[in-house]
């Protein structure tokens, strides 16, 4: 590799910025002082050649070019307001592709951004196609907890037998699944009997376990239900609306197919997480 590119492939990492979402920018100035330019004036020129380049291609130009005014000291006290930019990969690219291409900064800063930006649009492209097993990830923890809320009401209310709330909870699926319990569940999706059934159920199905867990850990409290037999039915009545919710968007609950275990997607997920910066 070129000594010279790798001094400035180094300069322009260095001079990268984040948010604390985790967005990549650089800003104008520290950028116009690493491409060469003197001026702020030529160099804003060229970001609006820029900003007209990307509106071209069907991109918002303020995804990009986010302008920034800054409080910058002058002497003796007093203070002015600087204009910058905050600039995307793309965004800086586009002003490289813009520049003078004799410029050999210029065009080592082309090379860098292109690669750079083609580099993370493929890895986020990747993750795009991972957002389903992101969102099932996320329906997963969320069941947990609401499940765990539901046993609480249900031992504050004065069933504190674990086989008495395991009993209403698989009552209630009974009911969601269409007469289904848990065993001709797991059998159905080919799931292993050590494993919980949840980790292999669709986010749809997910979230309708989430509303009814709910519901009954709310309603529970709220009727004040102390028999297991009462408590049961409140499940069931809030497990038979999901089944109904459900069946009028178009599939039941035991139709939906079984899905990769959680296990399994949660460290595919981390892997591009971690390639995309701890990306979220």
């Amino acid at each position: 590799m070129d000594n010279d590119f790798q001094q400035y492939r180094i300069a322009f990492e260095e001079a990268k910025q984040s948010t604390e979402e985790l967005f990549e920018y650089w800003e104008a100035r520290t950028l116009q002082k690493l491409l060469g330019y003197p001026a702020w004036r030529s160099f804003e020129t060229l970001i609006k050649k820029a900003m007209t380049n990307c509106r071209k291609t069907g991109q918002k130009d303020s995804d990009h070019f986010v302008v920034d005014y800054k409080m910058v000291q002058i002497g003796s006290g007093a203070k002015r307001k600087l204009k910058d930019y905050a600039l995307s990969r793309y965004a800086c690219y586009l002003i490289a592709l813009n520049g003078n291409p004799r410029n050999k900064v210029i065009a080592y800063a082309k090379d860098y951004f292109a690669t750079e930006t083609r580099k993370m649009e493929n890895l986020r492209a990747r993750l795009t196609e991972h957002q389903a097993d992101l969102e099932r990830i996320d329906a997963r923890k969320t069941l947990t907890q609401a499940e765990r809320q539901l046993s609480k009401s249900i031992h504050s209310q004065g069933v504190t037998d674990g086989r008495a709330i395991a009993r209403i909870r698989s009552k209630g699926d009974k009911v969601l699944f269409g007469g289904n319990n848990t065993h001709q569940m797991k059998e159905r999706l080919e799931v292993p009997k050590s494993r919980p059934l949840a980790d292999f159920l669709h986010t749809a199905v997910l979230g309708l376990k989430i509303f009814s867990s709910g519901a009954s850990a709310h309603n529970i409290r709220q009727k004040d239900l102390k028999s297991e037999r009462a408590m049961t039915s409140e499940h069931q009545i809030n497990n038979r609306i999901a089944r109904k919710a459900a069946i009028s968007a178009g599939t039941a609950p035991e139709d939906y197919p079984g899905q990769e275990d959680i296990k399994k997607v949660e460290k595919k997920a981390g892997f591009w997480r971690q390639l995309l910066g701890g990306e979220e």
